[in-house]
Parts: structure tokens; C-alpha cells; sequence
């Protein structure tokens, strides 16, 4: 699998190696690396009214229980007897808007992460929108296939595949934006002394959380937490 040359702070602390020795200096560099790309998000975050912020929000966990979206509409295809005949007690036909609701569900959580990261000037590899891609992917397959075996007298299938063949062209339409579209050159470097407080704000809240997910990795200590939490942004070795 390709590599971001330059990985957001909460990935790399995600896979930074339990018995590798941590340097506060590598996570300053990893951030100052990935800085054009959060300043840049966070610019389009500021830009937002106060409605699109709370839109925003709802839409994120919209998009976190449109990961389960095919799996639930799958579910209530199999429970409404799709593979043979509709049981006695569940209606003829409402496996159609569960389907859709379950499909337009999985495709806000691929525009979800797939639309920001368009708007990145500098794409960086996203292994999120790969993983999630290929999850829904695979359930959106499932849910094809139970489709297609069940009881073609049972309801039309037409309306039945219609949702889930959209929602599978845009999940393949999203892996090879990934594959295709992501930088393989680091962002233009960031100078930390030119930065606005704001900006630093920003930086040092992405640190925070890399550290956060380092200490809940049993990496980074408690004790040592709020020291390094602290620390100015830029390497003690003279480097940005």
C-alpha cells in the first residue's frame, strides 16, 4: 500500500512503533511536515456560518452510521424474507426504502471523507478513505449478491439494485481517486515563526491529540504528558 510522504499527526501516532523510542522532535517534524494541509482545513472550518458548523457536526455522525448503512439494509432485506417470500407479519416491498435509506446513508460517509479531501491542495495518501471505501465496498457487494438470489418474484429487482449500484460506483469512483489523486510530495513547508496565534493553535491542538493517542498507546506516559504537551514547536536539534 502507498505511504503519505507527509502523514496527518494522528496517523502517524497511530502507527508508531510500540517499542520505538518516542522523540518529541520527530512529532514537531511530522506536524510542521502536515501543516499546510490542517491550515488549510482549518481556514475552510473558519469560513463556515454558524449553521454550516452545526450542520457540519451532524453530518459527522450522519457519516459515522452510514458505515453500517448496507450492512442495515442488507439485515432488513434478509428479515423481511428477501432471499425466499415476504414473511406473513413484514409488508411486501419496505425492504425498497430500507435499502435506500441504508445506501444513502453509505454514500454521505463516502462524500464525507472523500469530498475534503478534493479540496486539498496538496492530497496527501488517506488510508481512512481507502479502509472505509473498501469496508462499505464490501457490504454494498453483500447486499448486491442477496439481492440477486433472492426470490426474483418476490419484487422487481430493478428498484431493489438501483441504490446499491449507485452507491457502488461511487465507492469505486472513491478508491481510485485515492489511488490516482494523492501527492507523493510533502506540502510546501511551513515557517513556524510567520504563523498567527491562531494558526499555532491549530498545530498545537493536532500535536495534542497525536499525544493523546500516544498516551493511550502506553507510549507517552502520563507523568510526562503535560511536559511535552508544552513543548514549543519546533525540534530542540535546531530544525523545523
Amino acid at each position: 500500500m502507498p505511504k503519505a510522504a507527509a502523514p496527518s499527526p494522528s496517523t502517524w501516532a497511530t502507527v508508531h512503533g510500540n517499542f520505538k523510542k518516542f522523540d518529541i522532535n520527530e512529532l514537531n517534524r511530522v506536524v510542521l511536515d502536515y501543516a499546510q494541509v490542517e491550515l488549510e482545513a482549518a481556514a475552510r472550518k473558519r469560513q463556515r456560518s454558524g449553521l454550516t458548523k452545526v450542520g457540519a457536526g451532524l453530518i459527522f455522525w450522519v457519516a459515522l452510521i452510514g458505515l453500517c448503512g448496507p450492512l442495515i439494509a442488507a439485515g432488513v432485506f434478509l428479515s423481511g424474507g428477501g432471499l425466499t417470500k415476504f414473511s406473513e407479519d413484514f409488508s411486501a416491498g419496505v425492504e425498497v426504502p430500507f435499502i435506500y435509506i441504508g445506501c444513502a446513508l453509505g454514500a454521505v460517509s463516502i462524500l464525507y471523507f472523500l469530498v475534503p479531501w478534493l479540496q486539498e491542495s496538496h492530497r496527501q495518501w488517506n488510508r481512512n478513505l481507502v479502509g472505509f471505501s473498501v469496508i462499505l465496498l464490501i457490504s454494498t457487494v453483500l447486499l448486491l449478491v442477496l439481492i440477486l438470489v433472492s426470490d426474483p418474484e418476490a419484487y422487481p429487482r430493478f428498484p431493489l439494485l438501483l441504490a446499491p449500484v449507485v452507491l457502488l460506483v461511487l465507492e469505486i469512483v472513491a478508491l481510485v481517486a485515492a489511488f490516482r489523486l494523492y501527492s507523493k510530495e510533502k506540502p510546501p513547508a511551513v515557517d513556524v515563526t510567520t504563523l498567527s496565534s491562531d494558526d499555532l493553535e491549530v498545530l498545537l491542538a493536532s500535536r495534542h491529540r497525536a499525544l493523546t493517542t500516544l498516551r493511550a498507546r502506553s507510549i507517552v506516559s502520563y507523568d510526562e504528558f503535560d511536559e511535552l504537551d508544552r513543548t514549543p514547536l519546533f525540534s530542540t536539534d535546531g530544525r523545523a
